[in-house]
């Protein structure tokens, strides 16, 4: 997550071997974004040089991810806070 200005957005990334599951969320935030796919990395060197890396989005900023942006960062840091599952996880959740 990112914060600009005082709204949130979001960057999703998932290596070559998770596209699948990367495209079943970029289905779920198309809303949000302004791309009309998700992008690919390259492997820029290695046994993989040339080959697909990774697939990412992001969306663009919305006040909707601040409550998100509330629940996981605590002084710019990515944080689990007290009660963050208790309170705020349900089953789908734990399913993503």
């Amino acid at each position: 997550m990112y914060k600009i200005s005082k709204d949130t957005k979001i960057k999703f990334e998932q290596s070559y071997i998770h596209k699948d599951y990367l495209f079943y969320l970029f289905d779920l935030f198309k809303l949000y974004t302004f791309h009309e796919k998700p992008y690919s990395r390259l492997e820029i060197r290695g046994i993989r040089k040339n080959l697909i890396k990774s697939f990412s989005f992001r969306t663009f900023t919305h006040p909707t991810f601040n409550n998100l942006w509330d629940l996981f960062i605590i002084n710019g840091k990515k944080s689990i806070k007290e009660g963050l599952i208790l309170d705020h996880l349900s089953d789908l959740g734990l399913t993503y």
